[in-house]
């Protein structure tokens, strides 16, 4: 008896092993080195600073965290958050830009969780009286630099060399597959290519704003930024370098080379670019996205009049 129980043990074991194989999804493979994603700094205020609910005699910290939830790196002092869209001196706070003090990774095989910093705000104490509550809503706005990255494979060919050669790669087909493209807010969703002149291939690469804040010309500074003019002339500009392969050139504002700006309209843009081929290859297609972005959080807090 006891060696007939041993054995329905064993077996079912064995059956709950066998099920538990059977449910367990793997993980699908990656066309490229990258995790990918749309976001890049994210910004909050924390959960307790500033509480939802206080008098209006009490004095409560403000402060705003930062994770970088995307693929770069952001140095030190690079990343600045300042407060906007209230009359912040009622409070005793200001509304002066305040730069990370550390640099905030972004999310790799060594840093998983990507780098966080809470930044110190100050501390909020009403100046005038309430009667019985008003609500306030705070907002904290981030500005920083970010670069998203594509590797993807392409085929480099010509008219010339597609007639009547044994082919090594294809020409047709959608060239961003999964991890080809950096996790970052602004993403290069579409890359496709097709044969130009005798002995030319074209590249028709689709950028797009992805995130929810607003994206400007990388060589703009967050104070800059702040400026009415500069802002609306700078607003939805980006800067691309192909670095691989070389001799590519694309059709910038105002310049055909292999790095130039380009203009997001309606967050989007599609760029152009060729190159003279002289043989039928299997390549990466190599670029780099730079810009600046600009962020937004807000939270809304009740102030009690006091007893």
């Amino acid at each position: 008896m006891i060696q007939k129980k041993v054995f329905l043990f064993v077996l079912l074991v064995g059956m709950l092993s066998l099920a538990a194989c059977g449910d367990k999804t793997e993980t699908p493979d990656k066309d490229g080195p990258f995790f990918g994603g749309s976001s890049g700094l994210q910004v909050a205020f924390l959960e307790e600073a500033p509480i939802d609910q206080f008098g209006e005699l009490d004095t409560v910290p403000v402060t705003i965290e930062i994770i970088n939830t995307g693929e770069s790196d952001v140095n030190a002092g690079d990343a600045k958050i300042k407060l906007f869209g209230l009359d912040y001196e009622s409070f005793g706070l200001s509304t002066d830009f305040k730069a990370s003090t550390k640099t905030l990774r972004g999310q790799s095989e060594l840093f998983p969780e990507g780098g966080k910093q809470e930044i110190q705000m100050g501390d909020a104490t009403y100046k005038f009286s309430i009667r019985n509550s008003e609500e306030f809503i705070f907002k904290g706005k981030i500005c920083y630099p970010y670069t998203t990255e594509m590797r993807t494979d392409i085929c480099l060919s010509s008219k010339l060399q597609e007639e009547g050669r044994e082919k090594v790669c294809e020409i047709e087909g959608e060239k961003v597959k999964s991890g080809t493209v950096s996790g970052g807010p602004v993403q290069v969703t579409s890359v496709t290519e097709s044969l130009r002149a005798a002995d030319q291939i074209r590249f028709d690469i689709t950028i797009q704003n992805k995130g929810n804040g607003d994206v400007f010309n990388p060589a703009t500074t967050c104070d800059e930024i702040e400026d009415d003019f500069k802002r609306l002339k700078e607003k939805d500009k980006v800067e691309v370098e192909i670095i691989q392969p070389t001799g590519v050139q694309c059709n910038f504002v105002e310049t055909e080379t292999n790095k130039g700006i380009v203009e997001l309209d309606g967050g989007s843009t599609i760029l152009t670019c060729w190159m003279t081929v002289d043989e039928t290859i299997k390549a990466k297609l190599n670029l780099r996205v730079s810009y600046r972005y600009v962020d937004r959080t807000e939270k809304t807090v009740t102030i009690f009049e006091s007893n």
